[in-house]
């Protein structure tokens, strides 16, 4: 089971429904409570392996979670009005590695089960794209579904991880089909570099692809 505590605005906490008109209402919960795993829940008889919250002003929760196996584990996530853990469907013939949630946006980590392994995972990312945080090369828009992000400084890499931020995103990635393994993984980064904060050693403003940050 899931457990999550704190802000419940827009039902990010998955056990109470919120107020979601974006007016400041401070309605908490200051103890954990279990996320609905009732027959309208997404969760319902599943076991949760990852959770993970975007925090302050994000809105949304994310879970992995399985029936039999981790082989099974879809995506769910919850919030932004709803309380109800919800599958995100477009991974359903995926098997989903991690998932981080950003300040508009989402990323995951994740391979197709029936015809790939762990060494063809790719990055995954939806949501707004107002800095390049998605990768795909565009800026200033929402991409409702899911894009691999496989160009820039990803191209023939194999995803291990994803972290996404306020405006940005990373990932660690290593050559595929090579020598390389996860762990000669190497940190990438994209979307709002106005405080430096993509570490790839240029000032430019955004990164619209994935570039390689530098190493000391």
């Amino acid at each position: 089971a899931a457990y999550c505590w704190g802000w419940r605005k827009c039902g990010q906490l998955g056990y109470a429904s919120g107020n979601c008109n974006f007016v400041v209402v401070w309605d908490n919960s200051t103890y954990p409570g279990a996320v609905s795993t009732d027959s309208s829940s997404g969760l319902a008889d599943k076991t949760v392996t990852s959770l993970t919250n975007g925090g302050y002003a994000t809105y949304s929760t994310c879970a992995i979670a399985h029936t039999a196996t981790p082989s099974d584990a879809r995506l769910y996530c919850w919030g932004t009005g709803t309380s109800v853990p919800t599958n995100v469907s477009y991974f359903n013939d995926k098997t989903i590695l991690s998932v981080s949630i950003g300040g508009a946006h989402k990323c995951a980590v994740a391979y197709l089960t029936a015809s790939e392994t762990a060494a063809n995972a790719k990055v995954y990312c939806w949501g707004t794209n107002q800095y390049g945080e998605l990768g795909n090369g565009g800026l200033n828009y929402t991409q409702v579904a899911p894009f691999a992000v496989t160009g820039g400084q990803l191209t023939c890499k194999t995803a291990v991880s994803v972290s996404a931020g306020t405006g940005m995103t990373c990932a660690t990635a290593y050559v595929s089909g090579g020598a390389e393994t996860a762990a000669n993984a190497k940190a990438y980064c994209w979307g709002d570099n106005t405080m430096g904060q993509l570490g790839t050693g240029t000032s430019v403003t955004y990164s619209r692809s994935p570039a390689a940050v530098l190493s000391t």
